[in-house]
């Protein structure tokens, strides 16, 4: 008898477990019209998680250098950022991203096998060599200014640009030393470039 109210006591002294419920998660319809609405970075971030990795192997499989196809994955989702409250149809977001991914990836092979001639400005028949560029970064004018826009610029481009013009080294160089493709270091230097020109246009209509 003391065996059986033993018994029934451990039975009754067990805990039970809990069920833990999965929380639900967001479609990608709900977190474009949740980022449209609001600007919620939360519902940006949740996108990014979700297709950073797909759009990279995407563009990876067009561009064939894993450096590049990284960083033209950033450059994508910085468009996405932009554009994406111009996205009519929530809906079809992920047939938009990869429309996105698509052209980027073509514009940026055209970028790296294309010819040394730069159209600077698209509203000027304007087109300089690479030598004329590099003696227009380097001129005494723009010299300070550049500085100060290269202070604003995360470090790892700021440096990439003072190891080129201020130190004057190679694309070669600066392959070896930070472990880039050619064609990686060419599209980075071009981006930074991009963005001194734009904040050098601006700085001098103030």
């Amino acid at each position: 008898m003391k065996q059986l109210k033993l018994k029934l006591r451990m039975r009754t002294n067990k805990p039970q477990q809990k069920v833990v419920e999965k929380p639900i998660l967001p479609s990608d319809e709900e977190l474009v019209k949740e980022y449209q609405r609001s600007g919620n970075k939360c519902a940006l971030g949740e996108i990014y998680n979700r297709y950073f990795q797909r759009v990279y192997q995407y563009c990876l499989g067009i561009i064939k250098e894993r450096e590049l196809a990284f960083d033209t994955a950033q450059d994508i989702f910085i468009k996405v950022s932009e554009k994406l409250h111009a996205l009519h149809q929530p809906t079809t977001f992920v047939a938009w991203l990869f429309r996105i991914a698509h052209n980027q990836c073509i514009d940026v092979l055209k970028l790296v096998h294309r010819t040394e001639t730069v159209v600077i400005d698209d509203r000027q028949d304007w087109a300089y060599s690479e030598a004329d560029e590099e003696k227009l970064m380097q001129d005494d004018r723009l010299l300070s200014r550049m500085q100060d826009v290269l202070k604003t610029m995360p470090k790892e481009v700021s440096e990439l640009l003072e190891a080129k013009y201020l130190s004057d080294k190679t694309i070669e160089e600066l392959r070896h030393q930070y472990g880039l493709s050619e064609s990686a270091v060419k599209m980075r230097l071009h981006r930074a470039k991009k963005k001194i020109e734009q904040a050098l246009r601006v700085s001098a209509y103030q």
